[in-house]
Parts: structure tokens; sequence; C-alpha cells
């Protein structure tokens, strides 16, 4: 049994994107759904990311075109679940210490 190649010239990364772009859309807006606007994203950075991650990586996470529409969900609902991560990071002090009112931390680690 041959083992199949995921390098770059096994799969056209520009040519598959393109034709998927409406279903990758779709897949977008089902992920997006429910998601409030403070937190920066919208449908076409989901999609647009992708283009970017694939093309930052020297092998393809997935083998042949049936299991890049499975990918590409699994990738944008990590890139949802980064965005809320980011954002509790920052809401809840990006990770600094609560300092009192003489500039000494309030408590110790």
């Amino acid at each position: 049994m041959r083992k199949e190649d995921t390098s770059r010239k096994a799969l056209n990364i520009s040519r598959l994107l393109r034709d998927h772009y409406p279903e990758l859309k779709k897949i977008a807006a089902s992920v997006y759904q429910g998601i409030p606007a403070f937190l920066g994203l919208c449908e076409e950075d989901l999609v647009h990311d992708l283009f970017i991650e694939l093309h930052k990586r020297k092998k393809t996470p997935f083998k042949g075109e049936g299991g890049f529409l499975t990918w590409a969900r699994i990738h944008m609902k990590q890139q949802v679940i980064d965005a809320w991560r980011d954002f509790y990071r920052q809401k809840n002090g990006g990770g600094q210490h609560p300092r009192g009112l003489d500039d000494q931390p309030l408590y110790q680690h």
C-alpha cells in the first residue's frame, strides 16, 4: 500500500481554496453563528486565515481533498476558541497581578 503524499505538490492549495471557497464560506457562517462582534472576528477572517495557515506549512495537515473541509471546520472552530481565550485573558488583566494604592501587589503567589 502506497503512503499518500501530503506535500504541497500533491495538493495545489490555491486551487483547493478556489474550488471550495463557497463551501468554506458556508462552514464559516455556521461556525460564526452567535459570535459577538466585540471578539473582532468575521466570516471572511475565518476563511482567509485558512489560506494563510496552509501557506505557512510545509505539509498539509490533511490527506486529500476529502480531509480538507473537515480540517477547515476544526481550524475555524479553534480560531473562535482562541479569540474567546484572548478576550477573557485581557478582561481578567492579561496575567498581571492586581496592585494596591501604594503600588504593592495585593497578594503574593
